[in-house]
């Protein structure tokens, strides 16, 4: 089972994910109905890689928009469903929040 390891880069072909990484963001925060509106928000996930937070086996899955294992019997929800749970939380500077079951950290470093 892969480690994860937040301190390292990840080893990826930096031009084969730029583009689905801010396509992904791209669906996130635009058109009729975006789901991101918060600035906080926005921010976050454009900072925060999914990628580091996700097994190499996985990592070529990083930005699509579906679940993944993460091991230890961890789903990493995918983007979409992330986006709507926070925005959903409305949540505003300094909020102190409780995040159970944290599972691969991507969550807790969005927030």
């Amino acid at each position: 089972m892969d480690q994860l390891n937040h301190s390292q880069p990840v080893n990826t072909q930096a031009q084969t994910y730029k583009w689905s990484r801010a396509h992904l963001y791209n669906v996130l925060s635009s058109g009729k109905k975006p789901i991101l509106t918060q600035p906080e928000l926005l921010a976050a996930f454009q900072l925060v890689d999914r990628a580091r937070f996700i097994p190499a086996t996985n990592i070529s899955d990083a930005y699509n928009d579906i679940d993944l294992e993460v091991g230890f019997g961890q789903i990493l929800d995918s983007p979409v469903t992330i986006a709507h749970m926070l925005s959903a939380l409305q949540l505003e500077s300094g909020a102190k929040v409780l995040d159970l079951g944290t599972g691969s950290g991507y969550v807790a470093a969005l927030l």
